[in-house]
């Protein structure tokens, strides 16, 4: 083996291991600005998380009292739907114009004034 081979051996594996190096750093680089993008945005999303849960129980607040059952009766005449037994006053629009089977299962929320449940919402079973 001459001097120039193993001088260009020499060089060649001079040339590589920076490389290497500098492969290896970007790649550090990169993963440590994933995770900081990652540990920036949780806070952002249990904020989001929060406000929502806040305006769900909000929401259910204003609504009145809720209640989950079978439908036993509907009487359009009315304007009453029975649930497991109690009557509540079904006014128009509350469940967007669609009436409730009988023996369909339902969740309606209700306000009562003067002793009458009235029916403000009223849906799918939650």
């Amino acid at each position: 083996m001459s001097e120039d081979d193993a001088a260009a051996r020499c060089r060649s594996r001079i040339d590589r291991r920076p490389m290497r190096e500098i492969v290896e750093m970007r790649k550090l680089l990169i993963l440590s600005a994933a995770l900081a993008a990652g540990a920036l945005s949780l806070p952002a999303v249990a904020a989001q998380q929060s406000e929502q849960t806040s305006t769900s129980q909000q929401t259910a607040a204003n609504e009145g009292e809720k209640v989950t059952g079978t439908v036993t009766n509907v009487d359009q005449n009315k304007q009453e739907i029975t649930i497991d037994g109690q009557k509540y006053k079904l006014l128009l629009g509350a469940g967007a114009g669609l009436e409730p089977q009988v023996g369909s299962k339902v969740t309606a929320y209700y306000e009562e004034k003067n002793g009458q449940k009235t029916i403000t919402r009223i849906g799918q079973p939650q």
